[in-house]
């Protein structure tokens, strides 16, 4: 062998032993590393800080925009579809835009709030100010990316000679997936073509959103007779009646022509004619089944308004649905769960087509299957009904209910009190009122542990006496929303009973709080009237009825954010700090943490 050839193959060997060494050495890298990685670390999640200093050294956070995109970021990631956070993410939009008022956002932010919006349960987020630009920037860009915006109408509404257009935004752009936010904006024309956004109502949402589940164009034309043209679209509400908007130019920005406060509610349009919209209006006859009654109301146009004409004497004609025959069942958790069990099914057959009446009486089965003892027929019921598409947002959370309960073990009667509170399918006083019509309370026994034993705990027992009446035992139940209940001693043997209203008193305010939630006139005093002094003592009075509010974390929030709205800045720190220390890791608590920096 030549030398050549001799130091080629050591040179050979030489190498592959280099590279042996260095494979060993390298640190192992793995697969779920990132491709792109940075030096710079993360911020922390603004949501994930707790106290460590003691209250006189915390002020208020001095915030700035990015700051607060970062913790609205946060909350939308830890979102479920309970009221309570829908309502956080609503103080917090809110929030801002009352300090930031002009705020402007790169591309690249409003993408990451809208992902992050798009991601959070559905219905739970407002993404209008955030969707809208990235539309209007798709439009001059030509890039639309996922989102489908097409042009539904030219017209003139404004009169300046430049059309303006009415596109329908969706996304995603693909109409066989559900739509995650659908929209109708409307540009107004200008020189340079594309026009621009004008101001739109603020309580005019898009869906999904809060009880807002479709957005449609029914019309466009001259409904004034002013010669420019208006656009009219419905807002497809859960509920007895949709919301018909009739977006019009008024001094300077698209409005509701509808007479304030009072929008256009309908469950059918009868017709739509230059200066008159008739429509078929439903009052309820029960909201907790959906049953409705119809009546015709003409709204003319008069004044620069559409006003309601009723007539004085309105026929009224019950609707022929599931939820009013739920209705004529009753009352169906005091009868025998067979015997609902078998008028619910009946009342079904064959009426699948009335979806939400139809989803109502399935719950309803639900829950009357766990109360006699099915609790695996009532769990695989409630998740058939999960794995639908497009589920009402009031469905969504008592299914939310219902699989939480089962989660946790806790008794049906405790899920059908949460349900009680929530509007939806049961009612806990009718099933006290059969528990105790099928145990009768001794006289003679301990009344606690008897109720206890029938699943009825008791919170406490107070001797009332009354002149005239002989003395009666009072019970307050440890279990939400049940109404006190008189025991009197006119039997030999066993308590007489009846339901009584339930006065709200120390001893029993602990039970006539659902979730908590705050007033909705304190929410619309702050979120639409921009009031927080009337929102604080709309909140304050409620506290002084039931001092059960005053106890609930979000009623808690909402105090202190209040008080920071009206610039009552050491209460405002006050009530922060309180909430941030005794429930850190709730969400509530999080977020007044948020609001807090140390000094």
């Amino acid at each position: 062998m030549n030398t050549t050839r001799r130091l080629s193959i050591l040179l050979l060997v030489g190498c592959c032993l280099m590279l042996l060494m260095v494979s060993f050495a390298k640190p192992s890298v793995s697969i779920a590393q990132p491709i792109f990685v940075t030096n710079t670390p993360r911020p922390p999640d603004p949501l994930d800080v707790f106290p460590n200093l003691s209250p006189e050294r915390y002020a208020l956070r001095l915030w700035t925009a990015p700051h607060l995109i970062e913790v609205l970021i946060s909350l939308l990631g830890r979102g479920d579809t309970s009221t309570q956070f829908s309502d956080a993410v609503r103080l917090i939009q809110y929030e801002m835009a009352w300090r930031f008022p002009n705020i402007t956002t790169d591309t690249l932010t409003r993408q990451r709030l809208f992902d992050a919006m798009l991601s959070a349960p559905r219905g739970t987020t407002d993404m209008r100010a955030v969707a809208r630009p990235l539309a209007l920037l798709a439009l001059q860009t030509g890039q639309m990316g996922e989102l489908g915006i097409t042009e539904v109408a030219s017209l003139n509404m404004d009169g300046d000679g430049y059309a303006d257009v009415v596109y329908m935004v969706r996304y995603p752009a693909d109409n066989a997936q559900p739509a995650l936010y659908l929209d109708y904006i409307i540009l107004r024309g200008d020189a340079d073509g594309i026009g621009q956004l004008p101001v739109m109502p603020a309580d005019v949402y898009a869906s999904p959103y809060n009880n807002v589940l479709g957005v449609d164009l029914l019309a466009t034309g001259d409904y004034t007779g002013d010669g420019l043209d208006e656009v009219i679209i419905r807002l497809d509400r859960e509920g007895a009646n949709d919301r018909l908007v009739v977006y019009g130019w008024r001094n300077g920005a698209i409005t509701d022509l509808a007479l304030p406060p009072t929008p256009i509610e309908f469950g059918e349009v009868v017709s739509l004619a230059s200066g008159n919209l008739q429509v078929v209006r439903y009052e309820p006859d029960s909201e907790r089944w959906g049953c409705y009654r119809s009546k015709v109301v003409n709204w003319v146009w008069s004044s620069n308004f559409f006003r309601p004409v009723e007539d004085a004497n309105p026929a009224y004609l019950q609707l022929n649905t599931i939820g009013c025959q739920m209705v004529a069942a009753e009352p169906l958790y005091e009868k025998s769960p067979d015997q609902s069990l078998s008028d619910i099914q009946t009342i079904l057959l064959g009426r699948s087509s009335d979806e939400a009446g139809y989803l109502q009486g399935t719950l309803a089965i639900a829950m009357l299957e766990w109360l006699t003892g099915q609790k695996t027929d009532a769990t695989l019921r409630v998740i058939s009904l999960r794995n639908m598409p497009n589920l009402p947002q009031g469905i969504a959370r008592q299914i939310a209910i219902f699989e939480r309960a089962i989660a946790q073990n806790v008794s049906p009667i405790v899920a059908c009190a949460e349900l009680t509170a929530n509007n939806g399918i049961c009612d806990i006083d009718q099933i006290i009122t059969r528990v105790l019509a099928e145990n009768p309370i001794l006289r003679a026994g301990d009344v606690s542990a008897q109720l206890a034993s029938v699943g009825l705990p008791v919170a406490s027992i107070a001797t009332v006496t009354q002149v005239g009446r002989a003395d009666r035992l009072v019970v307050t139940f440890a279990i939400a929303n049940a109404s006190q209940w008189a025991l009197a001693p006119l039997n030999e043997s066993v308590y007489v009973v009846e339901k009584i209203p339930s006065p709200v008193t120390r001893d029993n305010a602990n039970t006539q709080l659902a979730l908590g939630d705050v007033p909705a006139t304190a929410l619309t005093a702050l979120l639409i009237n921009n009031d927080g002094i009337s929102a604080l003592n709309i909140l304050d009075n409620a506290i002084r009825q039931n001092p059960a509010l005053g106890a609930s974390l979000e009623a808690q929030y909402f105090r202190a954010f209040c008080l920071d709205v009206i610039g009552n800045r050491p209460n405002a720190v006050s009530g922060y700090y309180q909430l941030w220390q005794s429930s850190p890791d709730s969400l509530w608590g999080r977020l007044a943490g948020a609001h807090l920096e140390g000094r």
